[in-house]
């Protein structure tokens, strides 16, 4: 992550697994969002799920509202 958070400019957010990763500096003005992954995936340790908890905290950060009208 380090490698490419000097690319970050005001304004914009990075999300990530904060109990993986330590960021370093970021510029003023850049949003920090650790996701506690390890407590949002329960007991499966599958990629699939992970990157699923990733983009729903992404699309929320962008507003997107769900559209889908069934009850689980």
């Amino acid at each position: 992550m380090n490698r490419h958070l000097h690319f970050m400019k005001a304004g914009s957010s990075v999300v990530f697994d904060g109990e993986k990763i330590k960021p370093g500096k970021v510029a003023p003005g850049v949003q920090l969002c650790p996701l506690p992954v390890k407590d949002l995936r329960g007991n499966s340790t599958s990629n699939l799920v992970q990157n699923t908890i990733a983009l729903g905290a992404v699309l929320n950060k962008l507003g997107v509202e769900s559209r889908c009208s069934r009850t689980f």
